[in-house]
C-alpha cells in the first residue's frame, strides 16, 4: 500500500498554519450535524454554523498535526476562541481555504491527475 499525502487546504491564524482537510471524521461531524454533505453550504450562510464548520475543520487539522507532531501538541479549540480569531480582514481567506477544502476532496478524473503528477 503507498503512503498518500492527502492535499490540504492552509489557513494560517495566529501563527499557525492549519492544514485543513476533509477527514471521514469531518465528514462523519458534518453528516452527525446536518444530515448529509449537501447542507453543509446552506448552513454555513448562517454565521453561527459557519463558526461551527470552521471551528470543526480547525480541531481536526489539529489533531492530524498532534498524530504528526506529538513533540507540538495543539489544544483544541473552542467555538468561542474560533470566533475570535475570525474578523473582516481574514475572513476572506477563511472562506477561500474552507471551499479549498471541500474542492480538495472531489475526485479528479484521470487526466487532471495525470497532470498534477506531470507537474
Amino acid at each position: 500500500m503507498s503512503d498518500v499525502k492527502q492535499k490540504c487546504a492552509a489557513l494560517t491564524l495566529k501563527g499557525k498554519t492549519y492544514e485543513l482537510s476533509l477527514t471521514l471524521n469531518l465528514i462523519e461531524a458534518f453528516q452527525e450535524r446536518y444530515g448529509d454533505m449537501t447542507a453543509v453550504f446552506e448552513k454555513s450562510q448562517n454565521m453561527g454554523e459557519l463558526k461551527w464548520i470552521l471551528c470543526a475543520a480547525l480541531n481536526e487539522a489539529a489533531e492530524i498535526h498532534n498524530d504528526d507532531h506529538p513533540e507540538d501538541i495543539w489544544p483544541k479549540l473552542t467555538e468561542a476562541q474560533v470566533g475570535r480569531m475570525i474578523n473582516r480582514g481574514n475572513m476572506a481567506e477563511m472562506n477561500a481555504a474552507l471551499l479549498e477544502m471541500f474542492q480538495l476532496s472531489v475526485p479528479q478524473s484521470e487526466s487532471d491527475e495525470e497532470d498534477d503528477e506531470k507537474n
